[in-house]
């Protein structure tokens, strides 16, 4: 997980209750996880404005069955975007984001694809 990017207090809570992740948020311009393969075992922390392309690039890869478990920190603006059975973690302290220099108005949530059983 990025650190920089994800609120402490977000990372902390995916570590303890999922174990690392690698992640597959795009940062560099090199790396664009669209293209590859991803690991079994995600996490996505997408920019809010592709976040509608990144949750169908998500729903792909568990869809078949590439990835077992994703944990991906959206907006609540892309709940009704979510077409599978995903667990959805409401994030209502947003004040967690000011550090990051903006500030969550709608909501987040961390959305939980698990089809590890």
């Amino acid at each position: 997980l990025q650190t920089h990017h994800t609120p402490l207090s977000v990372y902390h809570y995916v570590v303890q209750r999922y174990g690392f992740l690698p992640d597959m948020t795009p940062v560099e311009r090199t790396f664009d996880s669209f293209k590859v393969h991803w690991p079994e075992r995600a996490y996505l922390y997408p920019p809010y404005s592709r976040a509608e392309a990144w949750v169908a690039k998500v729903q792909g890869e568990v869809q078949s069955g590439r990835v077992k478990l994703c944990v991906a920190l959206i907006s609540t603006w892309f709940k009704n975007q979510l077409k599978d059975e995903a667990e959805i973690i409401p994030l209502y302290d947003t004040s967690m984001f000011k550090n990051l220099g903006w500030y969550d108005r709608l909501g987040s949530m961390l959305v939980v694809w698990d089809k590890r059983n």
